[in-house]
């Protein structure tokens, strides 16, 4: 995975969701955090291209960002 921390922060806030034991607020939460972090990945991830170009884009090529196998 390029992003573990984030990784963890989404799994952090769905398992505190889990524990108050209200689905709706699992949804909420997930969604707004994922959406946050996905925001947050793509400025990052422009930021690295234009600093280490060619270098990171092979570096990415075989891994995930956020969900390993998936995403």
């Amino acid at each position: 995975m390029r992003h573990p921390g984030y990784t963890g922060l989404v799994m952090a806030f769905l398992g505190f969701s889990l524990m108050l034991g209200n689905w709706v607020g699992v949804v909420t939460s997930v969604i707004l955090i994922l959406a946050a972090v996905i925001y947050r990945l793509r400025g990052e991830e422009r930021a690295l291209v234009g600093a280490r170009g060619a270098a990171y884009l092979d570096y990415a090529k075989g891994r995930a960002r956020l969900l390993p196998f998936i995403w």
